[in-house]
C-alpha cells in the first residue's frame, strides 16, 4: 500500500501525465468513471480520495509507481508495479533485480534511455520493453519518468510500469 508521502513526492507535472495515463485507461473500462477523470485537473478535488482509493484504482489498471533514489540506487515501488514484473505485494525489488529480469537484447537500450534522464540530455524516461518474470512468461513493460528533487530530498527518477503485453499481440 502506498502512503500518503511517497503519493507526495511526485511533481505537479507528474501528477497531471499519470492523470492523462489513467484517464485513457479508464476510457477502456467504464465510461462514467472516463467522464469524471475528463474534468479539469484544477477542478478535481483529490483530496477526497485516500490511499486506499488509488491502490484499488491503480491495481484495477495496472500501473505501477515506482522511485529509485540516485545516491543510493534504493527503488521503492508500490503493490501494482510488482505485480507488473510478477512479484508479490510483500517482495522485495531492488534495482538490479529489475535489471536483471530485463531480456539481455532490450536491456542496454533501458541504461541508455535511463542514463539520457539523469543526464537531462532529454525530460522525459520512456521505454518499452520486455522482461521474463520469475515464472519464466515474458512480458512487455512500458517505463515512463522523470526526474525530481523536492525540497530537502535527494535526487531521484519517479515514474511508472504498465504492463503492455495485450497491446503488443
Amino acid at each position: 500500500m502506498l502512503d500518503s508521502s511517497y503519493l507526495k513526492t511526485y511533481s505537479t507535472t507528474l501528477f497531471y501525465i499519470i492523470a492523462q495515463i489513467i484517464s485513457t485507461l479508464l476510457s477502456y473500462i467504464h465510461p462514467l468513471v472516463y467522464s469524471f477523470m475528463r474534468l479539469s485537473h484544477r477542478t478535481l478535488d483529490l483530496a477526497l480520495i485516500g490511499d486506499d482509493h488509488w491502490d484499488v484504482v491503480f491495481n484495477q489498471v495496472g500501473l505501477g509507481f515506482w522511485e529509485l533514489s540516485l545516491p543510493t540506487c534504493t527503488l521503492r515501488s508500490s503493490t501494482s508495479f510488482k505485480k507488473n514484473f510478477g512479484y508479490p505485494a510483500d517482495g522485495v525489488l531492488t534495482y538490479e533485480t529489475i535489471l536483471g529480469l530485463i531480456l539481455p537484447e532490450d536491456l542496454d537500450r533501458v541504461q541508455d534511455d535511463i542514463e539520457l534522464t539523469i543526464s537531462n540530455e532529454q525530460h522525459i524516461y520512456h521505454s518499452i520493453y520486455r522482461i521474463r518474470r520469475p515464472d519464466g512468461e515474458i512480458r512487455w513493460i512500458r517505463a515512463d519518468g522523470m526526474m525530481s528533487q523536492p525540497d530537502g530530498e535527494s535526487l531521484k527518477l519517479v515514474g511508472t510500469t504498465l504492463d503492455v503485453t495485450d497491446l503488443k499481440k
